[in-house]
């Protein structure tokens, strides 16, 4: 483990020190004094307070202290054990070696309980915790420590591994001491926060510090949209809170960002106004619901703006439309870049994930959208969302080699070659997928820094690629001088496009 660093911030009012007051008292003396002896003269201008004063910041508190005792008793830390084959820690001689016998001193293979230590916080008087999934994703039984020195067992209600959220429930005697949810969207940067946890297993630590910014993609995700603070955050804060001065909840201390191990001031958590909706799915459900519209998105930032045509960055690209999806339904389509999502605008491809993942199931809802250049608008009934990862895989069966690769100096400065069950297999291309394989890129252009050996282009200025030489052909009489052009490809099966500008143009 690395050194840890620990910062210590003095905040509230500073008091001028014993210079700057007899400074003041000789400016003021003397003026008194000259007016007892000389009453005609008039009073001299009033000076303004030294620089060396400090003014005292709007909303800095004098103390933590009365925030953090009514706060801690609902910050709980969580035990997760787990029955596990210790010879996966341990490594074993092979049988038959002259060092098998030492294999006893470190068992056969006992199962053995193994604790998991995480933070968590009350939510409701019942006994309701949230805390963070992979805290509690390997366990079989958890036990729940209240700073009052209590210990409850707890069950597992249900898991959200999409944003990495969990809800436990304990079996109070009475009602427990619990907190409320903040609105995290009220949040700005340089706003005082206060981290509360369990770091290292040393029970409740308290750490004040500001957002330092907000909506960070640490990709981690679909649903990245993380603030960060500097507060200090350690292994161990992990599902536990983060407040505001109001005291209400505005964040789950979810992960750090750390070359040693330790806080290095860089601390991540997930916004209240996403994981309060995810914890009252699960504690009411066990699961979470999420709509479901059928594309994949990008985002469209200046230069992919003049490569689509578009006269402001902005929005979300379709790469892929979900066959017989709620978006195919719609006669939504692929280079469609969606703007507006049931009447709220859509930034970029996270804002569109996640309020098409919020929107009701089976709601149906407007979508404003830009196709070759001119708004349209469609209707979309949102369907529910079922995990993709079950999805099967074709791989192709047989080996050829690449060939017809065409020269990397022309037009855009890439070189092509046709697709074949050899080049499929090589470079994972899945059987759907059609087009022209990128063979060679030339490192002096723009291409170099977008586009991959072993990626498909599909389209080329939204024209479709039948093949490398139609490929080089529509690349030559897309390239137009100061123009990006569009690139629509395949990358290991996932879509996206890119904009490249031609080569010396």
């Amino acid at each position: 483990m690395g050194k840890d660093l620990i910062e210590a911030n003095r905040i509230g009012r500073s008091v001028p020190g014993v210079g700057a007051i007899l400074l003041m008292l000789g400016l003021v003396l003397p003026s008194l004094a000259a007016a007892r002896v000389q009453k005609t003269t008039p009073a001299p201008p009033a000076r303004s307070a030294p620089a060396t004063i400090p003014i005292p910041r709007p909303g800095a508190p004098e103390s933590f202290s009365g925030l953090a005792a009514r706060l801690l008793p609902a910050v709980v830390n969580i035990s997760a054990r787990a029955a596990i084959d210790d010879s996966e820690l341990t490594e074993r001689f092979a049988p038959g070696s002259a060092l098998e016998r030492f294999n006893d001193l470190f068992g056969r293979g006992e199962k053995g309980p193994v604790s998991s230590l995480g933070s968590g916080f009350v939510i409701d008087p019942t006994g309701l915790i949230v805390t963070n999934n992979h805290v509690v994703e390997k366990g079989e039984s958890f036990e729940i420590a209240f700073s009052d020195g209590q210990t409850l067992p707890a069950r597992l209600l249900g898991t959200d591994p999409a944003t990495d959220i969990a809800v436990l429930k304990v079996a109070a005697r009475g009602p427990l001491p619990f907190v409320r949810w903040g609105d995290s969207k009220g949040l700005k940067v340089g706003d005082w926060v206060l981290a509360i946890g369990n770091p290292f297993g040393l029970g409740g630590s308290v750490s004040a510090g500001i957002v330092s910014a907000r909506n960070r993609d640490i990709s981690t995700g679909r649903f990245d949209d993380f603030i960060q603070t500097d507060a200090a955050i350690n292994k161990g804060n992990s599902g536990g809170p983060l407040f505001n001065l109001a005291g209400d909840v505005v964040g789950v201390n979810t992960a750090i960002f750390s070359p040693t191990g330790g806080s290095v001031g860089i601390g991540f958590a997930a916004p209240s106004d996403l994981v309060s909706s995810i914890a009252r799915q699960l504690a009411e459900k066990g699961e979470v619901r999420r709509g479901f519209l059928g594309v994949a998105t990008q985002g469209v930032d200046a230069e992919l703006a003049q490569g689509l045509r578009l006269s402001n960055a902005g929005g979300a690209v379709i790469t892929e439309v979900s066959p017989n999806g709620p978006a195919s339904k719609a006669g939504l389509r692929v280079g469609d870049v969606i703007l507006r999502f049931d009447g709220q605008a859509v930034s970029d491809t996270r804002s569109l994930t996640r309020l098409s993942a919020e929107a009701p199931i089976g709601k149906k809802v407007a979508i404003d959208y830009i196709r070759a250049g001119k708004l349209a608008r469609s209707e979309a009934v949102i369907a529910l969302y079922v995990d993709p990862a079950s999805r099967p895989k074709t791989a192709p069966k047989a080996v050829a080699a690449v060939s017809n690769a065409a020269s990397a100096g022309a037009a855009l400065g890439l070189g092509f070659a046709d697709l074949n069950a050899g080049a499929r297999r090589q470079y994972q291309i899945p059987a759907h997928v059609e087009g022209a394989l990128v063979q060679a890129v030339d490192p002096r252009s723009d291409a170099a820094a977008k586009v991959k050996i072993g990626d498909v282009v599909v389209e080329i200025g939204f024209q479709r690629v039948a093949n490398a030489a139609a490929a080089q052909k529509q690349a030559i009489e897309a390239a137009k001088p100061g123009k990006p052009v569009a690139i629509y490809l395949s990358r290991g099966g996932e879509a996206q496009f890119v904009a490249v500008r031609p080569k010396g143009k």
